[in-house]
């Protein structure tokens, strides 16, 4: 529990100091850890658990790309163009802070 208050807490202090990319990993973190607690709650694990801030397209796109599917695959697979995945996934880059896939599914996916 220890743990996930201490994720929680860094979560909130990389958005103090404006780093997106590590404040919605440690998030991520402090939310798979409380998970092993039986679900248990403390004020830092509440304001961690604010959901990502992606709509419900750009969240279809980010985790088909953290399973990944190509941009062409995820087109194909949603009957849009390569180019609205490209501008969704660059949308998502720059709200959540991050540059590549790899990033994306550490921060979607739980692995």
């Amino acid at each position: 529990m220890a743990a996930a208050d201490a994720a929680a807490q860094c979560a909130s202090a990389c958005l103090r100091h404006g780093e997106r990319a590590l404040a919605h990993a440690a998030a991520a973190r402090a939310h798979r850890l409380a998970q092993a607690c039986q679900g248990a709650r403390t004020p830092a694990l509440l304001e961690a658990a604010r959901p990502v801030p992606l709509t419900r397209r750009e969240r279809e796109i980010a985790v088909l790309a953290a399973r990944g599917l190509t941009n062409q695959q995820i087109a194909d697979r949603l009957t849009v163009s390569v180019r609205t995945v490209e501008g969704h996934l660059y949308r998502i880059g720059g709200k959540l802070g991050i540059t590549n896939r790899r990033e994306l599914a550490a921060l979607l996916l739980d692995e």
